[in-house]
């Protein structure tokens, strides 16, 4: 869902050096092409949907947290305030402001609850043909 996000919102990568935003890219690209194989190999060994969306469940909350944290420690390691309230702001504007990262996939997050749900109701071949011929 985030990969997708990222071939859409070209913005997400603003500020990016440009090799950690072609990376960024490539692992969006890699991401989607296999986008669907561990939940298919999940259910075909006899997984059950309720437990994924339990899982997903954990996830909308830890993910913001890991996020929160992993910055912490790269604030840390590069000798810069973590305690800077303007950063913090920003970080939270760009996770969960109007155009945030997390707000801009929260329809894609509500389509993996619904029963009938496959990663790849969000068809997003297109999208990714357009990206790869961006990378050249």
């Amino acid at each position: 869902m985030f990969a997708a996000g990222s071939m859409r919102n070209s913005r997400w990568m603003d500020g990016a050096h440009p090799a950690m935003a072609e990376l960024w890219q490539w692992h969006a690209i890699e991401e989607t092409e296999h986008k669907s194989v561990a939940y298919d190999v999940f259910l075909a060994i006899g997984g059950d949907r309720k437990l994924l969306r339990q899982v997903m469940r954990i996830v909308r909350i830890r993910f913001p947290l890991n996020v929160c944290r992993s910055i912490v420690q790269m604030r840390r390691m590069e000798g810069r305030p973590v305690l800077s309230l303007s950063f913090w702001r920003e970080g939270y504007a760009f996770l969960f402001g109007q155009n945030g990262i997390i707000r801009e996939v929260a329809d894609d997050f509500r389509l993996f609850f619904r029963d009938d749900f496959h990663p790849w109701m969000l068809d997003n071949r297109d999208l990714l043909r357009k990206t790869i011929a961006m990378q050249g």
